[in-house]
């Protein structure tokens, strides 16, 4: 009998400190534009630009598919008290056969210097970690110093730099991309799990 393929599951509502992370919704949408109108966001990331609001509801259509069919775990960063959107932070290309993840992110301009995406990326990893993940992949432009300052201090480790990666939704044909990684057997790993402040 061949061996069951294992699953990573995550929870739909993460929180951490004044930080809620939740599926986006229809109410998001003002937010996400105006967000994604800072030109660092696609400058750094796949988002669209210029971006408007039929990018956002495609982005919505996208996240409501990978979160019904457990490829994705795309969530928005919300302020807990105020429901202010502050960035988005997700997991990508679940793979299950492989127990495989990849996190990616941005956090909106008013929301940065916070600890907003170190935070957000701890209780994520946490989450995938504790979902079944063994390997979580982290892949950051190599000139991108925000993103790649949180992957190190979450605790994620450099394996090396992907060179010249072709990539048809980034602004630029190829770029060099900075490759980081955590397992369970990392210590940065164990003491996520362990960390009563992740809820």
């Amino acid at each position: 009998m061949a061996d069951a393929i294992p699953t990573i599951r995550v929870p739909d509502r993460l929180q951490i400190d004044e930080l809620v992370l939740r599926p986006p919704v229809t109410d998001d949408i003002p937010a996400i534009v105006e967000a994604c109108q800072d030109p660092e966001i696609p400058r750094f990331t796949t988002v669209p630009s210029p971006y408007g609001e039929a990018d956002a509801v495609g982005h919505l259509e996208t996240c409501e598919r990978e979160w019904s069919d457990g490829s994705g775990a795309p969530f928005v960063v919300v302020d807990a008290d105020t429901d202010e959107l502050l960035g988005s932070m997700g997991l990508m290309r679940l793979d299950d056969e492989g127990a495989t993840v990849e996190i990616g992110y941005w956090i909106a301009a008013a929301a940065r210097g916070r600890g907003v995406g170190t935070r957000s990326a701890r209780v994520v990893t946490a989450a995938a970690l504790a979902g079944g993940a063994q390997r979580i992949e982290l892949r950051a432009m190599v000139e991108n110093a925000g993103s790649r300052r949180i992957a190190e201090r979450v605790g994620y480790t450099l394996e090396g730099v992907l060179r010249s990666v072709h990539s048809a939704a980034c602004s630029r044909d190829r770029i060099d991309l900075a490759l980081y990684s955590m397992l369970p057997s990392d210590a940065a790993a164990r003491e996520l799990l362990a960390d009563s402040a992740i809820a």
